[in-house]
């Protein structure tokens, strides 16, 4: 046997002590770790991890494995990411209670291999998966676990090889199903294991769960467990596979830790090897207790249960297998030995309260390769230790001797223990125990292998056995020496003072059996009590009751069951076992009470009955639902209708008592129909009638909403239906189609709702009831047209007329339009067009004399006068306007005279068809063609001043200049006569008097007119009528003209300055008279020599200054005349006279010289001239201080005297 022990030895976790909190909830104790997470399962499928919106199992995993919220199962208590003690549990409404696409409370894994589907790996080192919020959930394969198709196991547990932390996986209430281990490792080295579960390096612990139909192409066809401790506790491990070659576990294979089983049954599994249920494997310790093993095949060793050491226990401490109140029973070894226990080297076991039985080993093959089979129910192999104690080991079959227990020859018999019932001869170094019964067969008396009460199979002593009472109480103890206190039943030990020898307690002491008839039957029993203590018989017992009905039965085994027979009950009765009787399947009439105990049992015939009698009422095309339920017969009932009748159509009558379906008939009465009703035990009851009323469905007639355009006949009126089952028309369902009136009239206007009222619509099937609907009035439409106007072209102020028609253009209708219409443009009605009301043929009409020139697109816009029509507007209409036409004319204002204004007058006038009044300016000229002086006009005025700028015979021009609406237009000619104008001459003189020879200038200014022009032409000068030398004709320039003359000789002129006129201007004149005095004149004294010699002659020279000066020039010593000398002209300026006198007196002369004048020139004086003249010289006598002093006063004297001379 290759050991599970060895194929792992390399890995092996440190031992684990502690529970996980999930296995401290299992066991009924208090968690001591905190903060576990709980997440709970929303969605049924198998879905991606990232899929956002589910929280699946598989996604609650990988959220535990990865600490990461996978999807959307965050946790709704503690904190993910613990990983110790943490829960999966499941919503109750996860399932919906079962649809049709997903079986009732399963969970589908994705048919694929490939991650992350398939296999649920999980790695939280404490986790828990809690079904019993919804009473249990099957996690499956879609598979069958024969179909090797996309193969994986479902559940994997693998806590990490170094972790120091125990571990554990609890599954409560979990169906583990269709896995197959056709591909992939349950861990490492572990190939193709585990068709259901594998849980490597942890523990597992299932509650109430159940892993069946597994298959693996290696080991553990359901369950694999290594290294760590694997509990069940009322689970069962069934119809599991192992097909590999000389593989391991058909159910289970479990392999160093313990091993524990409670309450549980490991059935109907298979192993090409050993171990057909379960193969334990260097497991140290085995509990089994309350279980039961059966129906297991292995091909080697152990078609139940194996125990095989490996290499663990290479020497002492060998495993053992302590197994209490366990049926081991139709196991079978097909090529090895031990069909029900097989026991490798060393393996130990130790039995209490145990029943083997109906196991074989019944091949011609087996280890030692001899063709000896051995012990169908336990086989030992070698050095091995087997206490057996208070257990039956019978009815186990193998080809060669020993098809109960069986050592291998060559060691020796390893059997021991007390008190046991075995067909072998073993054990054989005990006490008090039974074996080789083969021939003590009638003295035993062991019923068959059956249900005695308890939990498991047992096989009951039967009166007189040998094993009854063989024990003395003080002696009821196991191969440990404890006290044994109850058999394999839980019966208590001992029962009448001592114990029984095997598994199997009888009671001791009398049973009644008691039977009540109720109803017109009887009942009798057999067989009858006998023996010592036994009393009464039930013969014939009916409702009247007394000794027929009552029994004294002695001891348990006296007669371990007894059959009651009841009469057949009347037509349409049934019987009704109850109590402590069983009912016989197939045999109605026959029932079974196990008298080990006290029973009392009870038969009720009576009428079978079906409630309710009124069934609720149902509604044609509406889903009927009721359920009929039966009493006074043996659940469960079936039901069926009574020949002949029938149901109303569309309604169907399960077996059950479902009335169901969708009714397709209606009545107003109640339909009638028969039902039978037929009980557990095929008692038949009478036809019962039944009444249900099929009401009419409730139908809503509905008038459709409707409209019409005002003017128009009312449209023809439909509805719709509410409440039509599918297929159902108006056409194919009523008898009568609706009717509809309305409280419209013609004439009544848009804007109101108005009433649809629908009536008198009948049918089989439906009842209506009505709604009104709403008659929606609209206005009708308009087209409104626009005529061409008339003229088409016009002039400003010319009257235009616009008629537009505006017509209904509602089909149906017939209704004239009212209203009135606007005649605008760009949205501005036209002057006396706006709102002009239409005639009762549609048409307006308008006349405007407003338009502006140029071209305009006019348009009709219909406004209806009420809601009964809708506006329309026309396409545009293009009329061009012109300026109007207009003639001016000018009024001659006669004659005025240059410089003088005059008022022209001037009017327009508009040239029809225009009309209105011409706005601008009319310019006036005097030029002609608006040329020469002009003045303007700015209408409404009639006249403008007008100053000519020029005399002459002027031509008036009048021309209008037009106006954005009129034309220009000049006017005919006229005449004004412009009169030259007098300007004034004024004479000025640049020096008045003046002096002779001197030239004076003479400035003649010509001013004009007031408003006159500035005069042109020439002046002439003239004196005393004489025109002045170079002083006529002489040019105004900038209205002056100057001549100087200097030949005016001295005296008083009149001097005239005459303009000579021109076209704007007449000639005048301007005089003055002109004062010429003589002219000055300056005269300069000069002596020579000066000084001179006091006999020299001196010359004095007299320089007259003037124009130039004639006459005489007197010289003057002081005022001594010295002499008198003619002037003769020296320059054109000057004249000269000389005068020489001689010699003068020494000393000094104030000589000066006087003119005297001529005709033209005013005398004159000079300056006075100091001539010295020496003194002879003679020497000066010396004077004294005092006379130097007089002399210098008479000097001073003298000098001052001359000064004023």
């Amino acid at each position: 046997m290759k050991s599970l022990e060895r194929q792992g030895r390399a890995c092996r976790q440190p031992a684990r002590t502690a529970l996980t909190n999930g296995m401290l909830l299992a066991l009924g104790l208090a968690p001591t770790l905190a903060e576990a997470a709980t997440i709970i399962v929303t969605s049924p499928g198998d879905t991606l991890p990232s899929a956002p919106a589910t929280c699946t199992l598989r996604q609650a995993i990988l959220t535990m494995n990865n600490s990461t919220v996978s999807g959307n199962c965050a946790a709704a208590a503690g904190t993910i990411g613990d990983k110790n003690n943490d829960t999966i549990s499941f919503s109750p409404g996860v399932f919906n209670g079962g649809s049709a696409s997903t079986a009732a409370n399963t969970i589908t894994l994705a048919d694929d291999a490939a991650a992350p589907f398939g296999t649920l790996d999980i790695t939280d080192d404490n986790l828990s998966i809690d079904a019993s919020r919804v009473g249990g959930v099957t996690i499956k394969r879609p598979r069958p676990s024969t179909d090797n198709t996309n193969a994986f196991r479902i559940l994997r547990h693998k806590a990490p090889r170094s972790s120091s932390t125990p571990s554990g996986l609890i599954l409560n209430q979990l169906t583990i199903s269709n896995g197959n281990a056709g591909s992939g490792s349950c861990y490492t080295e572990q190939v193709l294991n585990a068709g259901g579960i594998c849980s490597v390096f942890a523990d597992l612990t299932l509650i109430d769960s159940t892993v069946s139909n597994n298959a693996a192409r290696g080991n553990a066809g359901g369950i694999y467990s290594r290294d760590g401790k694997l509990t069940l506790r009322r689970s069962i491990v069934s119809n599991n596979v192992s097909t590999g070659q000389l593989g391991s576990g058909g159910g289970i294979a479990a392999g160093g830790g313990v091993f524990v089983m409670t309450d549980s049954t490991v059935s109907g599994n298979t192993v090409k090897g050993y171990g057909g249920g379960i193969i334990l494997q260097s497991t140290n310790k085995a509990y089994i207790s309350n279980s039961v093993i059966s129906g297991n095949t292995s091909t080697q060793v152990g078609g139940g249960i194996i125990l095989d050491p490996g290499t663990k226990y290479n020497g002492t401490g060998a495993p053992t297998l302590v197994a209490t109140n366990v049926t081991i029973s139709g196991n079978t070894s097909l090529s090895g030995a031990g069909g029900g226990i097989g026991l490798g080297d060393r393996a130990g076991a130790v039995l209490t309260n145990v029943t083997i039985s109906g196991n074989n080993s019944a091949s011609t093959m087996n280890q030692d390769g001899t063709g000896r089979l051995y012990a169908g129910g336990i086989f030992g192999l070698v050095r091995n230790t087997v206490k057996i104690n208070n257990s039956i080991v019978v009815g186990n079959t193998a080809r060669d001797p020993g098809g109960n227990l069986q050592a291998n020859t060559d060691i020796g018999a390893p059997w021991s223990g007390s008190y046991n019932v075995s067909a072998g001869s073993a054990p054989d170094n005990g006490v008090q125990n039974i074996h080789n019964i083969g021939s003590a067969a009638a003295d035993l008396k062991l019923s068959p292998l059956q249900n005695n009460g308890g939990l498991t199979a047992t096989m009951l002593p039967g009166v007189g056995s040998i094993a009854l009472d063989a024990i003395d109480s003080a002696a009821c103890i196991d191969a440990d020496g404890n006290a044994v206190a109850t058999d394999q039943r839980g019966v208590a030990r001992p029962q009448n003072g001592k114990c029984d020898i095997g598994a199997v307690e009888v009671r001791g002491g009398s049973f009644n059996l008691n039977v009540t008839v109720a109803g017109s039957g009887s009942v009798s029993a057999t067989p009858k009590p006998s023996g010592s203590g036994s009393s009464g018989e039930i013969n014939g017992c009916t409702s009247s009751g007394g000794p027929a009905c009552a029994a004294v039965f002695a001891r348990e085994n006296n007669i371990s069951t007894v059959t009651l027979k009841a009469t057949q009950p009347v037509a349409g009765q049934a019987l009704v076992w109850g109590g402590s009787c069983i009912a016989v399947p197939g045999m109605p009439t026959q029932a079974t009470a196990t008298m080990d105990q006290s029973r009392t049992c009870t038969a009720t015939f009576g009428n079978l009955t079906i409630a309710p009698t009124g069934l609720p009422s149902g509604t044609y095309g509406a889903q009927y639902a009721a359920s009929l339920s039966a009493g006074g017969g043996t659940a469960p009932y079936s039901f069926a209708l009574a020949p002949g009748s029938t149901l109303p159509a569309g309604l169907t009558l399960t077996a059950t008592g479902g009335l169901n379906g969708t009714p397709t008939v209606a009545a107003d009465t109640a339909y009638s129909f028969a039902v039978v009703v037929t009980d557990a035990n095929g008692f038949a009851g009478n036809p019962q009638t039944l009444n249900a009323i099929i009401a009419k469905a409730a139908l809503t007639v509905k008038a459709n909403d409707a409209s019409r355009t005002f003017g128009a006949p009312d449209p023809v009126f439909g509805a719709s239906y509410t409440g039509f089952i599918p297929g159902d028309t108006a056409a194919n369902s009523l008898t009568a189609m609706p009717t509809f009136t309305t409280n419209a009239t013609s004439a009544s206007p848009p804007g109101t709702s108005y009433v649809i009222t629908p009536t008198g619509a009948t049918s089989a099937k439906y009842a209506p009831t009505y709604q009104n609907g709403s008659l929606t009035i609209t206005s009708a439409s308009s087209a409104t047209a626009l005529m061409q106007s008339l003229p088409a072209g016009s002039v400003y102020g010319q009257s235009v007329a616009f008629t537009a028609t505006t017509t209904n253009t509602s089909a149906g209708s017939t209704a004239v339009p009212n209203g009135t219409v606007s005649f605008s443009e760009g949205g501005v009605a036209l002057s006396g067009c706006n709102a002009v009301p239409l005639d009762s043929t549609g048409k307006a009409q308008c006349q405007t004399a407003s338009l502006a020139v140029g071209s305009h697109s006019v348009t009709a816009n219909y406004a209806p006068s009420n809601t009964n029509f809708t506006g329309s507007a026309s396409g545009a209409v293009t009329q061009s306007v012109a300026k109007a036409a207009t003639t001016t004319a000018v009024t001659s204002p006669g004659a005025i005279t240059l410089g003088s204004p005059v008022t022209v007058n001037a009017q327009v006038a508009v040239t029809s068809p225009g009309s209105g009044t011409p706005i601008g300016t009319i310019t006036i000229g005097d030029g002609g063609a608006q040329a020469g002086d002009i003045c303007t006009i700015s209408l409404p005025a009639t006249s403008c001043v007008l100053t000519p700028s020029t005399a002459g015979t002027k031509t008036l021009t009048a021309h209008y200049n037009g106006d954005g609406s009129f034309g220009a237009s000049t006017a005919p000619s006229g005449s004004l006569t412009v009169n030259p104008s007098q300007p004034g001459t004024t004479l000025t003189s640049s020096a008045n008097p003046s002096r002779f020879s001197h030239s004076v200038s003479f400035t003649a200014t010509v001013t004009p007119a007031a408003g006159g022009t500035n005069p042109t032409g020439s002046i002439d000068f003239s004196d005393g009528g004489s025109a002045l030398a170079g002083c006529t004709g002489l040019a105004l320039s900038g209205g002056t003209a100057s001549c100087a003359a200097s030949t005016l000789s001295v005296g008083s002129h009149t001097i005239q300055a005459s303009y000579s006129g021109d076209t704007n201007n007449r000639p005048s004149n301007g005089m003055l008279t002109q004062t010429v005095d003589k002219d000055t004149t300056t005269m300069s004294l000069s002596a020579s020599p000066n000084p001179a010699g006091a006999i020299q002659p001196i010359t004095l020279t007299a320089t007259v200054f003037g124009d130039p000066p004639t006459g005489t020039v007197t010289f003057y010593d002081g005022t001594a005349i010295l002499g008198t000398a003619t002037l003769t002209t020296a320059s054109a300026l000057s004249s000269s006279a000389a005068l020489t006198v001689g010699p003068l007196g020494s000393g000094t002369h104030s000589l000066s010289a006087t003119y005297s004048g001529d005709g033209n020139n005013e005398g004159s004086a000079s300056a006075v001239l100091v001539v010295t003249v020496n003194a002879p010289v003679v020497p000066a006598p010396l004077l004294s201080p005092w006379l130097l002093a007089l002399l210098g006063l008479g000097f001073a004297g003298l000098s001052a005297r001359r000064l004023r001379a």
